[in-house]
Formats: C-alpha cells, structure tokens, sequence
C-alpha cells in the first residue's frame, strides 16, 4: 500500500514538472510596458482611466484579457484582440485603489500576468486662500 502511495507522488511530482517545462517554454510571453493615465472629472469626483501596454512579441498570439479590480470590489475581466494596446476609460472613484492585470493567450496557454497597482487620490481641488489681505507700509521714489 505504502508503495503506491509513492507511485502517486511521484506521479504527480511529474505531472508538475510538466506543466511548468510546458507554460516556461510555450506560454507566450507577457504585455510589456504597461502604464495607466488618469484625467480628473472635478465635476463627477471620479477619474477617468486609460490603460496602454506593448503587447506580446510571440507570434500567434489569439488574444489578450484585461482585469481591472477597484477598490477590491468585483474583478471586470475583457477579452481583447491580440493586437490592441489600449482599454478604456473606465471611472474609478476619488482616492480609488485600482489593481491591473493583461495576459496574453496562445491557444490555452497563458502568460504570465502584466500587473499594476496604483491609486487615484484625492480629486476634490483645494478650497480657494479666502482672509488673506495686504496693507501698503510705504512707497519709495526712484
């Protein structure tokens, strides 16, 4: 008994070994350059976002996915096309924290994730200086 227990290890200490020669040497290879630009709605009190990336250098690539989780509330996961470099916009709150991932697919394959982390902040603009006056001490002839 004891001995096909360590068949069944082994078997699946394989079967791992596999899986990882197979996504290390045939995934495609991960969106490269991945930023995000924020142009402020004072009005809406949300910012509007912009995602922009260099996609996969593997040829063949079937398409690409999007995920976009704000303020660690319900992933929205897109599917896009193999060639697209863009998503967006899409709103994010005042002081939203927004987490990004792009993967890149082959086939079922799958790369490793482009991921980014960043935060809105505050976009309420600052109240105008009121209570601030001058008095004139003196005047010089030159």
């Amino acid at each position: 008994m004891t001995q096909y227990i360590m068949y069944i290890v082994m078997a699946l200490c394989i079967l791992q070994l596999v899986v990882f020669i197979v996504r290390q040497f045939f995934s495609p290879k991960s969106v490269t350059n991945l930023t995000y630009t924020i142009r402020r709605n004072d009005m809406a009190k949300v910012a509007s976002v912009q995602l922009n990336w260099t996609p996969s250098v593997t040829p063949g690539v079937t398409g690409q996915t999007v995920t976009v989780v704000v303020n660690n509330g319900t992933p929205v996961v897109a599917p896009v096309v193999p060639t697209q470099t863009t998503y967006g916009p899409f709103d994010v709150p005042e002081n939203g924290a927004v987490h990004v991932a792009v993967t890149a697919e082959l086939g079922t394959l799958v790369s490793v994730p482009a991921t980014l982390d960043f935060n809105v902040g505050v976009l309420t603009p600052p109240a105008p200086v009121t209570g601030v006056g001058y008095t004139v001490v003196g005047t010089k002839d030159v």
